[in-house]
């Protein structure tokens, strides 16, 4: 009996770990599962932006599509101007009342002070719910020791909660995929808050 719970107290340890390791698989497993599934949308959606882009023989168009820009004085940086190029699709709610739930949007940001670089943004949001489920965006860095381009691609569970964040950091000069430690992922928060903002605004201009 001794040697038996000997036995099994030096089974602990290992058992733990390999508990700890199945565990660890299993959720490298779901968050890649749920990468190639935002993916797909992803690429769902530019197939339907790209028939928006070409409607039909009777003209009608399978996506709702509006654009607005802005031109502002931005404190410090000068004039600014966004462009959002904003894609939604007709769905029926559980009162059959047909609305225009949100898709895709693309924000350009440029800056016309000759130091800032312009900036790119997508969000991809799920028609069914219009959260957002993934964020790329694309920057310049005028202030690294060489000129870099940096990405971020964040993607998101459905409930809402950050699955993986990325980022690449490719040398405009040597065009090499590179390390700068002050670049890290997002945590995705301040995206989360800028694609309220912008659902808001494709419900005020679209959706009443």
């Amino acid at each position: 009996m001794i040697m038996a719970a000997v036995a099994m107290m030096l089974c602990l340890p290992a058992m733990g770990q390999k508990t700890k390791q199945n565990s660890r698989q299993a959720e490298s497993r779901n968050t890649e599962s749920r990468q190639a599934e935002i993916r797909r949308a992803y690429s769902d959606a530019m197939e339907l932006i790209k028939r928006q882009k070409e409607p039909g023989v009777d003209g009608r168009m399978e996506a709702n599509y509006m654009t607005v820009t802005k031109r502002i004085n931005v404190a410090g940086s000068g004039p600014m101007e966004e462009t959002l190029e904003m894609y939604g699709v007709p769905k029926d709610n559980d009162h059959y009342i047909t609305y225009n739930a949100l898709v895709f949007v693309r924000q350009n940001i440029k800056y016309f002070d000759s130091l800032a670089k312009p900036i790119t943004r997508e969000y991809l949001f799920d028609p069914e719910t219009e959260e957002l489920i993934f964020c790329f965006i694309k920057r310049h860095d005028s202030w690294a020791e060489e000129p870099v381009t940096v990405e971020n691609r964040e993607y998101y569970y459905k409930d809402g909660s950050l699955c993986k964040s990325l980022v690449k950091i490719v040398s405009e000069e040597t065009k090499r995929e590179k390390s700068i430690p002050e670049i890290h992922p997002s945590d995705g928060e301040d995206d989360k808050h800028e694609a309220a903002r912008l659902l808001n605004i494709f419900r005020e201009m679209v959706c009443e």
